[in-house]
């Protein structure tokens, strides 16, 4: 769904999304790590000297890039964490640093909905 149309159908919603959110083509892991440090800086940005939180939503391997773009570690060839569709991952960013806090929660979903 292109940026103009989620706009439209979450109006109010103080939504920052960039409207190359998604490459449309697979990306490689340099590509992808590029992408998501990016996102790591918009969110710093965001939250710069406030206790503003900021919500990110994406697909599990791009949660589980951003995880380990944003806690320093560097591309691998594999995918690090495990992010199940619809999990929930808190990290507490202050500058210079970052805490994992919690990873792939999944309790609210019932057993039958994991993915």
């Amino acid at each position: 769904m292109p940026r103009s149309d989620i706009m439209k159908e979450f109006p109010g919603f103080g939504l920052d999304i960039p409207e190359n959110w998604w490459p449309g083509q697979p990306e490689d892991e340099e590509d992808l790590y590029a992408r998501a440090t990016g996102v790591e800086a918009k969110m710093r940005s965001l939250g710069h000297e406030t206790d503003l939180r900021v919500t990110a939503v994406g697909h599990g391997t791009f949660g589980a890039v951003l995880m380990s773009s944003i806690l320093g570690a560097p591309p691998c060839g594999y995918t690090r964490f495990s992010q199940n569709n619809c999990c929930v991952s808190v990290l507490e960013l202050r500058p210079g640093r970052a805490k994992l806090v919690r990873s792939n929660d999944v309790s609210h979903l019932p057993p039958e909905l994991l993915t």
